[in-house]
């Protein structure tokens, strides 16, 4: 049962089916001071409760028992959330992955405490789920001050001068922390548990790749194009390993979350927009030597091959990254279509094509008034300076009001059509608001000189965060006596459930940890 406050007061609200015509809000209030008897009568009733379903099951066993075997009717699957059969495979364990093991007693939150016996658990074929049309809605709380980043952000990047750069996983660490521990799930705080030097390698192999291309390219153009095809060829690589760390260092509640995407699964996605890219590339370095008989017109065909396929190609790695995703027993699937995906791309290219409709119209006002100025000077014309520093704001400009309004869109579609049939996830980032926010916030970087980048950085992700939900037809209680605390070097399934519920009264503070979840129609 999950408890609200409003005031001073504990709600317990009626598991009323979303579906029946009685008022679902009706609630009983009772006061802190009487919680601990409260507490006391809910669990004498769940009690009886179980026992009268035991019961009931010990008859209706007998029942069967004692009844004529009958030819047993299989029925057809139910559909999943996105409408198509019930996956029951899993893919084998990512190769190269650095999932870091079980969580130790040390590095579990506080009040989570790993299992025992975990071999004592068995698996089980499903997590059961409340009632049709009961659903209960997990906010995301967002708790982090920009103060406390912003000493953090000022001693990682002490760090980096200090070493040259070479600090960069443990900054990496040491914000992703400060982040997750500052965001709540249904009462539960994220953590990230990945050690600093797991993200060596990749660190080490892009410092190599970027290394390697510049000084190619410094020693002969052609075997800087060399070196960077091969680059380009790794990057996908790259990319997944990202993607498979990220993901397996994140925990909720001491549980680890899950990757399953096999590493050929990028390069399916995303290898024909990487050959197209190279072979602009290529065959624009060839046609600017004249000495070669390649037209121009090859080079830019590739190119807008290339933009043509970007969208599918992003499409199609976005699935990729969706679908293999597991909280827990449960694997996510994504359900966005190719015209879903196009129709967000078509709104923000329109949205870019009118904002640098207006930043032109800007950009000639102020080269008249410049050219003005540079006549009354004497001077004759304006300089290459001031051309190339007119044109970089209003490059900035455009960023500036494109890169919120592209994002929010993308998270809320990505987002929100991420779930299954028992959880999916809800982002309802206002797009407009989102954008003003952060043209407002690089107003006050460009008056600050850049300094007031922590805060900028804290307000944006409390947005975000804020504006996610979870939807689950599983109890949180439920849920997490399915998901064992140790993980081995496969994917979690649903085990043999354990108790964890406390047996006693929770206190106030604990309450008020959770008051965050409440029953919504679905």
């Amino acid at each position: 049962m999950r408890h609200e406050f409003a005031d001073a007061s504990v709600t317990f609200p009626h598991r009323t089916p979303m579906n029946s015509k009685t008022d679902p809000t009706a609630q009983q209030a009772v006061r802190l001071d009487e919680l601990e008897q409260v507490f006391l009568r809910e669990n004498a009733r769940r009690e009886q409760e179980e026992q009268a379903r035991q019961a009931a099951a010990a008859q209706l066993e007998r029942a069967l028992a004692a009844a004529p075997e009958a030819p047993v009717k299989r029925s057809a699957p139910q559909n999943d959330w996105i409408g198509v059969p019930p996956q029951h495979w899993r893919a084998p364990h990512p190769i190269g992955s650095t999932l870091p093991g079980p969580l130790t007693e040390d590095e579990m939150p506080p009040g989570v405490q790993p299992d025992p016996r975990p071999r004592s658990r068995q698996a089980v074929a499903d997590v059961p789920r409340l009632p049709q049309g009961v659903v209960l809605q997990w906010p995301v709380r967002f708790h982090a001050a920009g103060r406390d980043y912003a000493r953090l952000w000022g001693a990682n990047v002490l760090l980096l001068l200090l070493t040259g750069g070479l600090a960069w996983p443990w900054v990496v660490q040491r914000r992703e922390q400060f982040f997750l521990r500052n965001t709540r799930v249904a009462g539960h705080a994220l953590d990230y548990r990945l050690e600093a030097v797991s993200l060596w390698p990749r660190f080490a192999m892009s410092l190599a790749l970027l290394l390697g291309v510049a000084g190619a390219a410094l020693g002969n153009p052609r075997a800087g194009l060399g070196a960077l095809t091969l680059a380009a060829l790794v990057w996908p690589l790259l990319a997944w390993l990202k993607v498979n760390q990220k993901v397996s260092a994140v925990t909720w509640a001491g549980r680890r979350l899950w990757f399953e995407g096999a590493w050929h699964g990028v390069y399916r996605a995303l290898g024909g927009s990487l050959l197209l890219a190279l072979g602009g590339v290529w065959l624009t370095a060839l046609a600017w030597d004249r000495s070669l008989p390649v037209p121009w017109w090859a080079a830019a065909g590739a190119w807008a091959a290339w933009m043509v396929s970007m969208p599918f190609g992003l499409w199609a790695h976005l699935k990729y990254r969706q679908e293999h995703l597991r909280l827990g027993p449960f694997q996510m699937l994504w359900k966005v279509n190719r015209a879903d995906f196009m129709q967000v791309v078509a709104r923000t290219l329109a949205w870019s094509a009118m904002v640098g409709t207006v930043l032109a119209g800007v950009g000639a006002f102020a080269l008249a008034l410049m050219l003005v100025w540079a006549r009354m000077r004497g001077t004759g014309g304006v300089s290459a300076g001031a051309l190339s520093a007119l044109g970089g704001v209003l490059a900035l400009a455009w960023l500036v009001a494109v890169v919120p309004f592209a994002r929010a869109r993308a998270t809320n579609l990505i987002w929100s059509k991420t779930g299954n049939r028992h959880m999916r996830l809800r982002s309802e980032i206002p797009v407009r608001a989102h954008t003003l926010l952060s043209l407002k916030l690089a107003l006050r970087l460009l008056l600050t000189a850049g300094l007031y980048w922590p805060w900028a950085v804290v307000v944006l992700r409390r947005a975000r965060m804020q504006s996610m939900q979870v939807w689950s037809r599983v109890d949180v209680d439920v849920l997490l006596a399915h998901w064992p605390t140790w993980q081995g070097d496969t994917a979690p399934v649903a085990v043999s459930p354990v108790s964890v519920m406390s047996d006693e009264a929770p206190s106030a503070s604990t309450l008020q940890q959770h008051s965050g979840l409440h029953r919504v129609r679905a």
